[in-house]
């Protein structure tokens, strides 16, 4: 399959300049730098509105969307991958909405195993309809990355009650250790035990500057560690991009030119459907902007009739997030 040279900085987007803070380079970035799209006039009256409970609420302008896609596959598997029905998975699925507006910078961490209606295409590439599935399962069906992408794209959408996502990138989850390398390796502190038993120096409460293999138990490993559960290595890989946002700045702090240059690092890692520019001024507004905590999404956890985990959203939980985060109620 063909990963796209459209590389620039979106891993950088979902998992550094999303995180690393705005006071590392704010004071260089002037709010001129971004043109808004030229168009008509815009009024409340043009823009979507939603009911919920008797209130009306009016989607925000100034919002840019893109889904970074963490794909469990190696490079040879990706590259064995000659049909429309594969067994490529989206292991990570982190949700970025900039609002140019409130100048925030939200982040939504999605559970792989969550339930939603992803796109079924049969043997031929057709589709022949949907179906309810853990959403990580959406990337299964494509010829290419990009095939691919998009349909996981859509299941996420379908997911936020069919709000709109502008843009994705996806990368190979080994990436992370090629990341991990780029920044001379995260400063992390453990907070469990969970990693011992695959390595004796991930124990609770070790401060370690993780190397590139450290990096990638750190945020892959899950059958064999702890409870097994895909909730435990969420927490992992956010408390690795939260020290990640620490390991940036602290080096973004003592060379200014450290930020370029993990970006051309990253260049080659990801495939997306933006182009550069975009990437670019999403990057610099990012680094702008305040950058929320990560948030997740309540819901419960069960098993299917097949053994495998299932994880049902609360419908509730969905609504609020997308009120709260992209629309407002209407005065």
């Amino acid at each position: 399959m063909r990963f796209a040279r459209l590389r620039v900085v979106l891993i950088l987007l979902g998992v550094v300049a999303v995180l690393a803070g705005a006071y590392v380079i704010a004071s260089r970035i002037e709010d001129s730098q971004y043109v808004e799209p030229r168009g008509g006039i815009v009024t409340e009256s043009t823009l979507q509105t939603r009911e919920y409970q008797g209130r009306t609420y009016v989607r925000k302008s100034g919002l840019h969307t893109l889904l970074v896609i963490g794909v469990d596959d190696t490079e040879e598997d990706a590259a064995g991958y000659v049909g429309y029905r594969n067994n490529s998975q989206a292991d990570f699925l982190l949700l970025i909405v900039v609002d140019a507006t409130d100048r925030q910078v939200h982040r939504l961490l999605i559970n792989r195993n969550t339930m939603a209606e992803i796109v079924v295409l049969g043997i031929l590439g057709r589709e022949i309809g949907t179906q309810k599935a853990q959403i990580t399962l959406a990337h299964g069906f494509g010829k290419t990355e990009e095939e691919r992408s998009k349909h996981t794209v859509q299941a996420v959408q379908n997911l936020l009650e069919g709000e709109t996502i502008d843009h994705y990138v996806s990368f190979l989850m080994d990436s992370m250790q090629k990341l991990n390398h780029a920044v001379g390796g995260v400063e992390i502190t453990l907070e469990d035990d969970d990693l011992a038993v695959l390595d004796p120096t991930m124990v609770k409460g070790a401060h370690l500057t993780l190397t590139d293999d450290q990096a990638a138990l750190l945020i892959r490993s899950r059958m064999l560690v702890g409870d097994g559960l895909n909730a435990s290595r969420m927490n992992r890989q956010r408390m690795f991009l939260d020290a990640l946002v620490q390991t940036v700045r602290k080096k973004g702090n003592k060379d200014v030119s450290f930020v370029n240059r993990l970006s051309d690092d990253l260049y080659a890692m990801c495939t997306t459907d933006a182009n550069r520019a975009t990437l670019n001024n999403l990057f610099n507004l990012s680094f702008s902007y305040d950058i929320l905590p990560v948030e997740t999404l309540a819901g419960e956890y069960t098993y299917g009739s097949d053994g495998f985990e299932e994880f049902y959203t609360d419908e509730s939980a969905i609504i609020s997030w997308v009120l709260e985060t992209l629309y407002r109620p209407q005065t």
